[in-house]
């Protein structure tokens, strides 16, 4: 077993060469390659000081400089702080101050906002962009890169030291950072592998985010420890996905949200089964379209179930009775033990909805959960609370030992006494064939405590004129328990989104429409005008 992700770098490069390891930016890099130059990267931050322990930032999108400067701190036991390219400055001001980061590595169209930023922020000693600048107190990657050499660190660095800083998409409050230690990049991307069966000639594409954990500890550690080939893409572009696929004739690629209802959406076509692809993985997959989706494109979808807190802990086999279409996130993997709770921490019978709290038995490798949030022990502690992890996600387990996603705990919509599951609303309206995707939030209400509100954005070349409100309304009503049919419907252009494509419905929650369709009074109505009407009484 490896001790930290520079083992593996080396290692892999002694085993597998000259194999191509990394397709991204139309450049192909080899594991001895990726050795090399991340070898050089690291010389380049320890000529910058940096040492075992320190934090340094990344405010990258997807790219190939990305993964030289991830490999190259890993090369010197130095902490990866990757931030959220979507980040405004008030964010990214906060997780750099509060992370005590010491470079930050960014592009220049970022450069005016980190460099304000900067000024605020002690602890930042230099800024680093991946492109040419003349800029006099920002460093130009590779001018500074070519002056180096390769350099060879002997500290030790065992599997419980710290890899990263991973922050939260804080939706509520400040993101907090997950500290992760390296066995955290040792243990996930082994249990992931064992679960799909995956080899060194599979080929894993992703497009998600490489500040978020999935491509991480799955795609690209997965790769590297397995032989394996990864290829990043910028983006997902639902245009070209299946000519990405095939160009890089793929085995397995990475879903989260709604890319797979989006796919499904488009105009079918040739290239729907010229691909190598066996099975995809991800979260987030809509009931109505799974089946669908693994019947036209011949392959299999995956859910499972992960966070950046804990690592992958679920995965649905790829054999054998799979719940296809059932929103079950899987059993626990080796090493890990779920339950669901009650408000008091109480097991709740198998078929009752409760919180999904985890936890993990001791491993001699090390853990694959984190080992608490920077700075920030008061949420360490009651996010442990009786010893478990608690996920804030609400689920059900079968007698079989399935868990079944039911919804976030503060997503829960309240009415007259009972409690509503804003994705059930969602699956039902997203079933509609004119809708695209749904979002359901609750509205204050002073009589029933919350009415459910349905955001929906339509499929292209639909609108109110071709799908009146009470069309979904009467689509609900035969699919859905009375208290369950949304008050209103509101049709949107599109949706506020995290990188890892979540609606953001705590934006949807306080901007309330101007206008939105009232199913008791059945006319447009202005909710924003309702609730401050009803706040000044």
């Amino acid at each position: 077993m490896f001790n930290s992700v520079r083992e593996v770098i080396e290692q892999s490069a002694q085993k597998f060469g000259k194999k191509k390891f990394l397709y991204c930016d139309e450049k192909e890099i080899s594991f001895e390659e990726i050795n090399l130059i991340s070898s050089k990267v690291a010389s380049l931050f320890h000529e910058l000081g940096v040492t075992k322990g320190d934090k340094v930032a990344l405010y990258l999108p997807n790219c190939i400089e990305f993964i030289y400067c991830w490999f190259g701190l890993a090369k010197l036991g130095a902490v990866l702080v990757p931030i959220n390219n979507f980040f405004k400055s008030t964010e990214t001001s906060y997780v750099l101050d509060n992370s005590d980061s010491k470079i930050v590595v960014t592009e220049n169209n970022a450069l005016e906002m980190v460099l304000g930023i900067r000024e605020e922020c002690p602890s930042i000693e230099y800024v680093i962009s991946i492109q040419q600048c003349n800029h006099t107190s920002v460093i130009s990657f590779y001018d500074f890169l070519e002056k180096q050499t390769p350099y060879l660190s002997s500290v030790e660095i065992k599997r419980d030291d710290d890899a990263a800083i991973l922050y939260t998409s804080g939706t509520t409050g400040h993101p907090k950072g997950c500290v992760e230690p390296q066995s955290y990049y040792l243990v996930n991307p082994c249990l992931w592998a064992e679960a799909l069966e995956l080899t060194s000639e599979d080929r894993v594409l992703t497009p998600l985010p490489l500040f978020h954990m999935n491509p991480q500890i799955l795609s690209v550690m997965g790769a590297l420890i397995l032989g394996a080939s990864v290829i990043v893409l910028d983006r997902f572009h639902p245009k070209s996905w299946w000519e990405d696929v095939i160009k890089y004739n793929a085995t397995q690629f990475h879903y989260l949200g709604v890319m797979p209802a989006i796919l499904y959406s488009m105009q079918p076509s040739l290239k729907d089964r010229e691909h190598n692809v066996r099975v995809t993985l991800g979260a987030g997959i809509s009931n109505e379209y799974h089946q669908l989706y693994e019947e036209r494109f011949s392959l299999q979808a995956v859910e499972v179930f992960g966070m950046t807190e804990v690592g992958l802990t679920m995965v649905t086999p790829i054999h054998g009775e799979r719940k296809v279409g059932t929103g079950c996130m899987g059993k626990t993997l080796p090493g890990f033990h779920a339950s669901v709770v009650d408000e008091n921490n109480q097991e709740l019978p198998n078929g009752t909805v409760g919180e999904l709290v985890i936890k993990e038995d001791p491993r001699p490798e090390g853990s694959a959960m984190m080992k608490g949030y920077y700075k920030n022990p008061e949420a360490t502690q009651k996010a442990w609370e009786g010893g478990w992890f608690h996920t804030g996600d609400m689920v059900k387990k079968d007698e079989d030992g399935f868990f079944y996603f039911v919804d976030r705990k503060k997503d829960i919509i309240r009415r007259s006494g009972e409690n509503i599951s804003s994705m059930e609303v969602e699956d039902c309206v997203k079933a509609h064939p004119k809708v695209m995707e749904a979002a359901a939030v609750p509205v204050p209400d002073s009589i029933r405590e919350q009415e459910v509100r349905v955001c929906i954005v339509l499929k292209d070349g639909e609108s109110a004129a071709t799908v009146p409100e009470q069309e979904i309304i009467d689509w609900c009503s035969e699919r859905l328990a009375y208290f369950k049919i949304p008050r209103y419907v509101e049709y949107i252009n599109e949706f506020p989104k995290t990188a890892s494509q979540k609606i953001q419905k705590s934006i949807l929650k306080e901007n309330l429409p101007e206008q939105c369709f009232d199913n008791v009074i059945k006319a447009q109505v202005s909710l924003k005008e309702i609730i401050s009407s009803a706040a000044k009484k």
